[in-house]
């Protein structure tokens, strides 16, 4: 059983804008001279945003969380030789969420103040009674603890996670038989099983969390709940092909089927083959292709519709109306005035949410590869293999400028049912379901190199040895396509923050007697945030290769290990960049923070950390 607590980072949590502020042309705290444009304008009120920083700093959370995990099982070998296993495993996780938020309606109360006898006061009497405390939406600062309490409240979340896992496993030698040329005698190897796995999961959120969206500051999180079962049958051959002929010290080929039976997403097979072929002693080539799923787990399922805020192009807007041929122009001009721009309003929601019909995603993959091991360099060792993934029917929700698109240019009756426009004409909501239309492609080469010597070689005598070692994968291509309807619309990711083009980590390990010291360098290599944008975005478009160092040591005396290190050595926090909405193909707003979130996770976001621990062994 494990327990503990913490506060994460808040990352993106909140720290970039406030939403959209409406403020009264007859606000207390308006300067004479916006006072006085606003009444030549005739404008009853205009919208400001502001940084959450800039009054009460980003949201908070804080959660607990309980582990409890129990496993029974039996293993042994049978007279023939063959072993078996069986087990049952249970686990829970409980955790409980605690969020820091705002009520909306209560906050724009205490904007909306006026001045009433000499005293700025919130508008609303029935919120003066109530202790509402106006706040001046233009300058920088924190608020009172009670302009803060006024407004600001907690939300909070349980979520139990139940998983029942029990599984039968046999392996062994079904027979022996001469390899083909040499005669050489080699082993047949199996391995068969069934596995079943319960899912259970519940996650309860409060009575204002799950408010529609614009009731608090965040999104509408609704509450989840839901299981399934999975039953899974598998078996497993490796085959001796050759054995010690010329240039085929052993050539071996492995095959594997799993039938997998989802109570909800339905059957699935995978497949697997693999080859092998040692050519001598310093040479081994290797590769293989294969088939993979991966089932909708109980949010994929379950999750009720929530809101999401990405970057959308409204093809109504004034600047985008007449690219669209006659059709566009016809259609957008029966919903929204003329003059229309999107950009004098907020940004809408992308309304999404989960699907209990969907169906397991596909991966199939390629991969070629070999391995170096030199005799006449002992203790050297390079390896290379190149990858190719790709995904179909990929979990997706229908991109939101997709359904503009084939709503106001193709006139997709069923398109434009998803979009919902307020009376001025702007969107309010786009809903886009998820679905099974994804496809994903991703390529790439892993490579590693490792030396281990004596250092009495280099005339260090009976100072133990010395391990170094390099492994590194280079991605040239990442593209993601939720709706190959648009096929144009293509996500590059590879190059982008979270997904560079090279990244790898070096290390060095001295051994002498029972102390082993290590030293690792690792590092995330040159990413974009917007890929392929106008000038103003390269002064803060690229991040540069990022490193962290690491130590640590460990020494052994008897039944006893003793270990400590200190990792991210120099203290190094994430990098401060805009925002890259993963949805948007590209597009984003361009508020500063640093990148902790979505593919931005692989930045370290706790800093210097160290630690220290013992094992003892009976």
């Amino acid at each position: 059983m494990t327990n503990g607590t913490g506060t994460p980072p808040t990352g993106t949590n909140g720290v970039t804008g406030s939403g959209a502020l409406t403020i009264q042309a007859d606000n207390a705290y308006l300067p004479s001279d916006l006072k006085a444009l606003l009444t030549a304008d005739k404008l009853s009120s205009f919208t400001i945003t502001r940084l959450n920083d800039d009054w009460y700093g980003p949201r908070e959370y804080s959660y607990e969380y309980e582990v409890m995990r129990g496993v029974f099982g039996l293993n042994g070998d049978l007279t023939n030789g063959w072993h078996y296993e069986a087990y049952y495993d249970y686990g829970r996780n409980h955790t409980s969420l605690v969020n820091t938020d705002r009520v909306v309606s209560l906050f724009n109360q205490q904007l909306d103040a006026v001045n009433v006898g000499g005293k700025i006061v919130c508008r609303d009497a029935t919120a003066q009674a109530n202790g509402c405390l106006p706040i001046n939406p233009f300058v920088v600062g924190p608020l009172s603890a009670a302009q803060k309490a006024y407004a600001y409240t907690y939300t909070k979340e349980l979520a139990t996670l139940q998983q029942h896992d029990a599984a039968f496993n046999l392996n062994g030698d079904l027979f022996k038989f001469p390899a083909l040329f040499s005669g050489t005698m080699a082993p047949v190897s199996f391995a068969a099983g069934f596995e079943y796995r319960k899912e259970e999961s519940v996650d309860k959120t409060d009575f204002l969390a799950n408010q529609p969206t614009g009731t608090i500051y965040g999104n509408q999180n609704g509450s989840v709940a839901g299981s399934y079962d999975t039953k899974e049958w598998y078996g497993e051959l490796s085959i001796p092909v050759l054995r010690d002929i010329p240039f085929a010290k052993a050539v071996d080929l492995d095959l594997a089927y799993r039938y997998s039976d989802y109570s909800l997403a339905g059957p699935a097979s995978t497949w697997n083959i693999q080859a092998g072929w040692a050519v001598n002693d310093d040479v081994k080539l290797r590769g293989g292709i294969a088939r993979a799923v991966r089932a909708p787990n109980i949010d994929d399922l379950f999750t009720p519709a929530g809101d999401n805020f990405l970057g959308v192009s409204d093809p109504c807007s004034v600047e985008n109306i007449n690219n669209g041929g006659a059709t566009r122009k016809a259609n957008c001009s029966a919903v929204v005035p003329a003059g229309y721009k999107s950009t004098d309003f907020g940004n809408p929601s992308v309304r999404t949410g989960g699907n209990i019909n969907l169906k397991p995603e596909i991966g199939r993959t390629l991969t070629a590869g070999a391995v170096f091991t030199p005799t006449f360099v002992p203790g050297l060792n390079i390896t290379a293999d190149y990858w190719l993934v790709k995904i179909t029917q990929g979990q997706a929700a229908l991109n939101q400028n997709s359904i503009l698109s084939n709503c106001y240019d193709l006139s997709a009756t069923a398109q434009c049912a998803l979009i919902n426009r307020r009376a001025d004409g702007s969107i309010a909501t786009i809903y886009g379901n998820t679905v099974n239309i994804g496809k994903e492609v991703v390529r790439g080469l892993d490579f590693a190199v490792d030396y281990a010597f004596e250092l009495d070689k280099v005339g260090l005598e009976n100072m133990g040895g010395l391990a170094l070692g390099f492994t590194g994968t280079w991605v040239p291509e990442n593209i993601v396509i939720q709706d190959p309807a648009h096929a144009e619309n293509k996500l590059y990711r590879a190059g982008t923050v979270g997904y560079p083009h090279l990244k790898g980590r070096f290390t060095g390990t001295w051994d002498w007697n029972n102390l082993s010291v290590t030293w690792s360098s690792r590092f995330i290599g040159e990413s974009e945030t917007f890929p392929n944008q106008a000038a103003t975005a390269t002064d803060f478009n690229v991040i540069p290769t990022y490193w962290y160092h690491d130590v640590s040591a460990r020494y052994r005396w008897k039944n006893i290990t003793v270990f400590g290190g200190i990792n991210n050595l120099a203290d190094k926090m994430p990098p401060a960049v805009p925002f890259l909405y993963q949805g948007s193909y590209q597009g984003g707003s361009f508020g500063t923070f640093p990148v902790t979130t979505g593919g931005g996770g692989s930045y370290d976001i706790v800093g210097r950390t160290f630690f220290v621990g013992t094992t003892v062994k009976f």
